[in-house]
């Protein structure tokens, strides 16, 4: 049943209720990043589902009871560039819609591709079609809530650019998700050593370990000028009449400017010879990586650990240089009679004592305590 509808906005059915409280939570997100969605497409969008928020640039729909039965594919074949769903119970998929496909073609993405995990969707006609990052788990493999799902999507648009201009580090970020059991490492792209912050983010989503993308950076060469250039939009514009120009700006102030933006970027890359992105071929396998990343966190936690008591040693030093300073400092925090201070007085006696030693430090905090 439609609660509220206007050329712009369809709201049906939202199934939010602050008190229903389930085990089980989904989260949907729809976003149309190129251009919004025309009549047509609209109409097929709200025959998906009963339930959500429905605009021409984004769906939203949560579930603690129901389960979504929209075309999720078609969805995206039809309007939407990015997808993500959500659900405590193991499931973490993101779906990119790349107008133009992959640079390099389904050779390039080939290396990283995983059975029913990571696939690509060809379109019927044309170059296009979408990716999709779906890794198996259950509510053993991923922590059951990922804080700001609702803001997930928008934080990676930018992946999605990344992918158009033939990037390969989501793809292999997208690999280490899914941990292919027994799976030779695909080709290592440069630029893993520092990952931009929608990568990290999408890292996080997939509880990509730290340590190891580390070790994977290990065969990761530096990005080099010519392998991420920023677009000639300047040598484009300057080979425009001035007719054309004219044309351009009625444009971005009569029309969408998000859609008259995105044809002028695709027209802008059509004039540039793709570049391959630099890829290191390993002889590692996925069992290598994890290994050699849990050796990597050993090593870390040592190094923190040896880093945390060469401070406390440092701490407790000062504090036996000086001890009645101490002492001056506790008893004013006794004297202000509140639970907090009564806390951080009972640890500086506690370092107290064990700063001063086995044989001064009992006899002094005791006087002290008295």
């Amino acid at each position: 049943m439609t609660l509220y509808k206007s050329p712009e906005t369809i709201t049906v059915n939202h199934c939010r209720n602050s008190t229903h409280t389930m085990s089980e939570y989904q989260f949907l997100h729809f976003l149309a990043i190129d251009r919004p969605l025309d009549h047509e497409q609209l109409k097929f969008m709200q025959r998906q589902s009963r339930r959500g928020t429905l605009t021409r640039r984004e769906f939203t729909v949560e579930y603690h009871d129901d389960d979504f039965d929209g075309k999720t594919l078609g969805m995206m074949r039809r309007g939407f560039d990015l997808h993500v769903h959500f659900a405590n119970f193991g499931i973490r998929q993101l779906m990119f819609r790349l107008p133009h496909g992959f640079p390099g073609g389904v050779t390039a993405l080939q290396p990283y591709l995983i059975k029913h995990q990571i696939v690509w969707s060809q379109d019927k006609t044309g170059p296009g079609g979408v990716l999709q990052v779906n890794p198996a788990g259950d509510t053993e493999r991923w922590n059951d809530y990922f804080c700001d799902i609702e803001d997930l999507l928008k934080e990676l648009t930018p992946v999605r650019e990344l992918l158009i201009q033939g990037d390969l580090r989501p793809l292999y970020l997208a690999w280490l998700a899914c941990e292919p059991p027994e799976a030779e490492e695909p080709p290592v792209p440069a630029g893993l050593k520092v990952l931009p912050q929608p990568l990290q983010l999408m890292a996080d989503f997939y509880e990509v370990r730290e340590c190891l993308i580390q070790v994977a950076a290990d065969e990761s060469t530096a990005i080099s000028e010519t392998v991420a250039p920023s677009l000639p939009i300047l040598p484009w514009l300057e080979k425009k009449s001035e007719k054309q120009r004219i044309a351009l700006l009625e444009q971005l102030l009569n029309d969408d400017s998000g859609v008259v933006r995105a044809d002028v970027l695709q027209s802008i890359r059509e004039t540039v010879t793709p570049t391959q992105w630099p890829s290191t071929k390993t002889s590692r396998t996925l069992e290598d990586l994890l290994q050699r990343a849990q050796e990597r966190k050993h090593v870390l936690q040592r190094e923190k650990q040896a880093a945390e008591e060469e401070q406390r040693r440092k701490h407790l030093a000062v504090l036996a240089e000086n001890p009645d300073r101490i002492v001056k400092k506790i008893t004013k925090l006794v004297s202000q009679r509140t639970l907090a201070n009564y806390a951080e007085a009972v640890t500086l006696l506690c370092d107290l004592r064990e700063a001063l030693g086995p044989s001064a430090g009992p006899h002094f905090t005791s006087s002290v305590a008295t």
